[in-house]
């Protein structure tokens, strides 16, 4: 009986021992997400809980495990954002919607520059030209940025962070994933083939990195027709170059090129039924990004040129073709710790060949402060003087205490 009590009252212990380690790893947990630090909703380096926006962050832990699935389909797993089209097979357009808004007020940044394709309804860019083997991390702002970012972000941000060079001088890394990507009804045979290359390094002041990465999938079809029982094949081909040298203490330039491309078969949508339609997109970019550091601040210019050509072979096939020249020159400047300023300037040019060449233009000062008080007190706010070429001038402000 003593016995028995005894081992009770040690099981007890034990079991309230446990309790408390978990709830202090919750703890930790939770002091660790309040100081993580947050970038895209002030380009400033914030705790998170600082910011006065709803800021996500996908992680490169989180993106390794996300392995063979694509950059629409992590971001679908997040709350609050709806990636339509992303859980169809391969090669199904994709819509956007976050907090009431679709891709025209939903806005793509890959390295902290602006990116559209000006041949699109909505002048959004296509995440399909991504490969999530040559991402780093994720950073999503749910709500307005428009200050910051420009008219195109009047409901998200989708700031992109492609794979920084490694800091050994030479690292190689190869991944592949295969799968059946099968329907309820389809066969378990292997049809989904994932495969890339990463190599990066640092060689003194230069840094270097080089990708590849290759994906084909013809598990299922676009529409349903059990007669036929048709593939919709998707295949798709990544490549990356970026090159930075730190030229001081205090300068830096990088510079980048990537080439995408894929080739996405689908089907009649009107009536619906299997048909042997092919759409062909492919995707050149290339920029630079230069950093100018002094004691309190720091002056950074981005410049990035894409162009986009996409072909459509159908009933009614058709063609687009378009460029896009963007420039952004803003300053940083740091009062104290709780006092933080930008003054920017960016200016985007887009050019569309339909049956005639069309070109829009975008040129916006703009200006952003932060506060960070000891009391609990953040302010955000901002200003942004956005002039279009076609809708005239109009002025964009901000204010989130």
């Amino acid at each position: 009986m003593h016995k028995n009590s005894f081992c009770g009252i040690v099981c007890f212990f034990m079991a309230a021992m446990l309790h408390a380690q978990q709830a202090q790893e919750s703890t930790q947990d939770e002091v660790e997400e309040l100081d993580e630090v947050v970038v895209t909703d002030s380009r400033f380096p914030l705790k998170r809980e600082n910011s006065g926006k709803t800021v996500i962050t996908i992680t490169a832990k989180e993106l390794d495990r996300g392995q063979g699935k694509t950059v629409a389909e992590v971001i679908n797993t997040k709350s609050g954002i709806e990636i339509n089209g992303s859980r169809s097979n391969a090669g199904q357009n994709l819509g956007y919607f976050v907090r009431g808004g679709n891709n025209r007020q939903v806005l793509v940044m890959i390295d902290g520059v602006q990116v559209s394709d000006p041949s699109q309804i909505a002048n959004d860019f296509d995440l399909r030209l991504l490969s999530l083997n040559q991402v780093e991390e994720i950073e999503i702002i749910k709500g307005a940025a428009s200050t910051l970012y420009g008219n195109a972000a009047a409901t998200a941000v989708i700031n992109i962070t492609t794979k920084r060079s490694e800091a050994e001088p030479f690292v190689a890394s190869l991944r592949s994933s295969i799968g059946s990507n099968r329907s309820q009804e389809g066969r378990y045979d292997l049809a989904d083939f994932s495969n890339s290359v990463d190599l990066s390094g640092t060689q003194k002041r230069l840094r270097y990195q080089v990708g590849l990465a290759q994906q084909y999938t013809d598990g299922l079809s676009a529409v349903i027709d059990p007669v036929t029982n048709e593939r919709d094949p998707f295949s798709k081909y990544n490549t990356q170059l970026k090159l930075g040298y730190q030229f001081s203490e205090h300068f830096t330039l990088d510079a980048y090129a990537n080439y995408d491309q894929y080739k996405a078969a689908f089907d009649n949508s009107f009536p619906i039924q299997d048909a042997d339609f092919l759409a062909h997109s492919e995707q050149f970019r290339t920029g630079l990004s230069s950093r100018y550091s002094y004691k309190s601040g720091s002056v950074t210019l981005n410049a990035a040129f894409t162009s986009v050509d996409r072909d459509f072979e159908s009933n009614f096939p058709s063609s687009f073709t378009s460029d896009s020249w963007v420039v952004d020159l803003f300053n940083k400047y740091s009062f104290n710790d709780n006092l933080y300023t930008i003054l920017g300037f960016n200016y985007i040019s887009n050019k569309t060949l339909f049956e005639k060449e069309e070109t829009t233009t975008t040129a916006d000062p703009y200006a952003n402060i932060v506060y960070v008080s000891k009391i609990g007190l953040q302010l955000n706010a901002g200003l942004r003087w956005n002039n279009h070429n076609e809708y005239g001038s109009n002025m964009i402000y901000n204010l989130n205490p």
